[in-house]
C-alpha cells in the first residue's frame, strides 16, 4: 500500500507540473503577440526626418494597401445606413429642412477644387515651395508615420483572430526530498518472500515490493532532468465576431489617419502659399512706404520753406512732420511683417529661417483679383472634407468598438493542443516513444469580474457620444468655413473695387493739378498732398488684393483642398 500511494502521489505532482507549464505557455501567448510585418513596396526606405530632400523610394502611406474585409451584403447594408443616419442628423436644420447647398450669398464655380490648385497661380516659384513642403515638412511626416502606426496596429489585431502557433523548448532540473515518504520496510518484505507459507507467491510478492520500492527510491533524493520541444497551438473561436469587431474599429482609425494625413497636406500647401502671398504684398508695400516717404519728406521741406518764408504757419509743418513718423513706423511693421514671413516659409519647408536666404518670388503684379464665382455648391460635397471623413471614419470605429465590448459579455471558446517531445534522456529525445500530444477546448463565460466588463461597454459608449459630437460639429464646422470664406472674398472684392475708384478719381484730380501746374497757377509741390493720397490709395489695394487672395486659398482648404 505505501508504494502504491507513493506512485499515485507521484503522478498527481507529474500532472499538476505539466499543467502549469502548459498555463504558464498559453499567459506568454496571450501576452507575446507577434505583429504581422507591414507590407508594402518600399518597406524599411522611410527618408530621414530631418532630411530636406527625401529618397525617391520614400514611402508614401496613401499607396500602402491596407487589406480591406471582406463583409457580406448584410453588413454592409447595415454600415452604410448608419452612416446615413448620423449624416442626416448633421444635414437637417432646426427647421427640420435638409440644406441642399451652402447657405451663403455666393455660390461656387466648380464643384471641388484640383489637388494641385496651386498650379493655376501659373508661378514656378509658389509650386516649388509648395512642392518642397510637402516633401521636407516635419509636422507632415509625423502625420505619415502616424499613418504606418496605425495601419500596424490594425494588423496586429487582424493577427488576433488567427490561431496562435509557439514553440516552447524547455529543460529542467528537479531533486525530490529523501524524506518525503516513510520508509517501506523492504526488509520485512524481503523475508516474508523467502521463508512465508508459500514459496512461490511469497517470492513475487517480495519481487513486486522491491521494484515499487526501486522505483519510489528512485524518485526520492536524486536529480532528475526533463528535456521538452513542444508546439504550442491556441485559437478562440470567434464566434460572434468579436474579434472582428475590433479588427474593423482599427481598419476605420487606420483610414482616419490617411484622411487626417491628406487634411495636413491641404493646410501645408494652404499655409505655404499665404506666407508666399504675404511675402511677395510686403514687398509690393516696403517699395510704396519708401515712395510715400520720399513723397512725404519732399512736402515737408515745401512747408518748412513757406514757414520760414512767413508764408504759412507751424501748425503745417508739426502735422507733417508727425505724419512722416507715422510713415517711417510703417515701413518698420512692413519690413518686419516680411520677414515674419520669410520665416515661416522656409520653417514650412523643414529649413532653418537663415538657411533659405533670399527666396525668388514674383513680382506682385502677376496676381490680380479673383473672379467671380459663380454656380451651386451641393452641402454634400462637404463629405469629401478629409477631417468630415475622418471624423466619420473614428465615428464609426467606436461603433465597433462598443459593439464588441457589448460581446465581452458572452462567453469564448478556446480551443489548444500541444504536440511535441519530452523524456528523461536527451538521447531519446526525438525517439517517436518520447512524443506527446494534447487537445481541449475550453469555455469561459464571464460570472464575476468587479463591473469591469460592464465598465468598459459604458466607457466604449460614451466614447461613442464624444466621437458624434465631434462629427457633427466638424461638419457644421465645414459649413461655416466654406461660407466666411465666400463672404468674406465677396467684401474684399467689393473694397477693392472702391479702393480702384477712389484711385481713378485720385488719378483725374492729379490730372487738374498738373493742368494748374502747367498754366503756372501753383507749385510743383503743391502737388505732393495728391500724391501722397494716391499712394495710400495704391496700398489700400495691395492689401485687399491680399486679403481676397488669402480668402481663396482658405476657400480652397475649405472644401477638401482636392481631396
Amino acid at each position: 500500500m505505501p508504494e502504491k500511494k507513493a506512485r499515485y502521489v507521484i503522478k498527481f505532482a507529474t500532472t499538476l507540473t505539466v499543467l502549469a507549464s502548459f498555463s504558464l505557455s498559453f499567459s506568454a501567448m496571450a501576452a507575446d503577440e507577434v505583429v504581422p510585418a507591414l507590407k508594402g513596396p518600399d518597406q524599411g526606405k522611410v527618408a530621414t526626418p530631418l532630411a530636406p530632400e527625401p529618397k525617391k523610394d520614400q514611402i508614401d502611406p496613401e499607396k500602402l494597401e491596407l487589406k480591406p474585409i471582406r463583409e457580406d451584403k448584410k453588413t454592409e447594408k447595415k454600415l452604410e445606413k448608419q452612416t446615413l443616419n448620423a449624416r442626416a442628423t448633421i444635414w437637417r436644420g432646426t427647421d427640420n429642412t435638409v440644406h441642399d447647398a451652402i447657405p451663403s450669398t455666393l455660390s461656387v464655380k466648380e464643384a471641388f477644387p484640383d489637388r494641385n490648385w496651386w498650379e493655376h497661380f501659373h508661378d514656378e516659384n509658389l509650386t516649388r515651395y509648395i512642392e518642397q513642403a510637402l516633401r521636407a515638412n516635419l509636422n507632415l511626416q509625423v502625420a505619415q508615420q502616424r499613418v504606418l502606426e496605425a495601419r500596424a496596429y490594425a494588423q496586429q489585431t487582424r493577427g488576433v483572430e488567427m490561431p496562435q502557433l509557439y514553440f516552447q523548448p524547455s529543460f529542467s532540473r528537479s531533486r525530490g526530498s529523501a524524506t518525503a515518504f516513510p520508509s517501506t520496510g523492504g526488509g520485512s518484505a524481503t523475508t516474508a518472500g523467502t521463508s512465508g507459507g508459500s514459496g512461490n507467491s511469497g517470492g513475487q510478492a517480495g519481487n513486486t515490493s522491491a521494484a515499487n520500492s526501486s522505483t519510489t527510491s528512485f524518485f526520492l533524493g536524486h536529480y532528475i532532468n526533463t528535456y521538452s520541444t513542444p508546439l504550442v497551438a491556441s485559437w478562440e473561436l470567434d464566434i460572434l465576431h468579436k474579434n472582428r469587431d475590433y479588427t474593423r474599429a482599427t481598419n476605420k482609425q487606420a483610414e482616419a489617419a490617411v484622411h487626417n494625413l491628406q487634411a495636413a497636406k491641404s493646410v501645408l500647401a494652404t499655409d505655404v502659399a499665404t506666407a508666399y502671398f504675404n511675402l511677395i504684398a510686403n514687398d509690393k508695400l516696403i517699395a510704396q512706404h519708401q515712395e510715400l516717404i520720399s513723397t512725404a519728406e519732399a512736402d515737408l521741406a515745401h512747408a518748412q520753406r513757406l514757414y520760414d518764408a512767413g508764408a504759412s504757419d507751424q501748425e503745417n509743418v508739426v502735422l507733417r512732420q508727425g505724419r512722416l513718423t507715422d510713415f517711417k513706423a510703417q515701413l518698420q511693421d512692413a519690413y518686419a511683417a516680411q520677414a515674419l514671413a520669410l520665416h515661416q516659409l522656409a520653417v514650412l519647408m523643414g529649413q532653418t529661417p537663415y538657411a533659405v536666404g533670399e527666396l525668388q518670388r514674383m513680382d506682385w503684379e502677376h496676381y490680380t483679383i479673383p473672379d467671380e464665382i459663380s454656380g451651386g455648391l451641393p452641402a454634400e460635397l462637404l463629405t469629401r472634407r478629409p477631417d468630415v471623413r475622418a471624423a466619420e471614419d473614428n465615428l464609426a470605429a467606436e461603433g465597433f468598438n462598443m459593439r464588441a465590448a457589448r460581446k465581452e459579455l458572452f462567453p469564448k471558446i478556446i480551443a489548444s493542443g500541444t504536440f511535441g517531445f519530452s523524456t528523461a534522456q536527451f538521447a531519446k529525445l526525438y525517439n517517436w516513444q518520447s512524443y506527446t500530444t494534447s487537445a481541449a477546448s475550453t469555455l469561459l463565460q464571464p460570472l464575476f469580474t468587479g463591473g469591469q466588463k460592464m465598465g468598459n461597454l459604458r466607457v466604449h459608449k460614451a466614447r461613442y457620444q464624444q466621437q458624434l459630437l465631434t462629427y457633427r460639429n466638424t461638419v457644421l464646422q465645414s459649413f461655416k468655413e466654406v461660407d466666411d470664406s465666400i463672404s468674406s472674398l465677396k467684401s474684399h472684392r467689393n473694397a477693392y473695387q472702391n479702393y480702384a475708384e477712389s484711385l481713378g478719381f485720385l488719378d483725374q484730380r492729379q490730372q487738374i493739378q498738373k493742368n494748374r501746374l502747367a498754366a503756372g497757377a501753383i507749385a510743383e509741390a503743391d502737388l505732393n498732398p495728391v500724391m501722397i493720397e494716391m499712394i495710400q490709395a495704391q496700398q489700400g489695394l495691395t492689401r485687399t488684393k491680399l486679403s481676397a487672395l488669402t480668402d481663396t486659398l482658405s476657400l480652397y482648404k475649405a472644401l477638401g483642398g482636392g481631396y
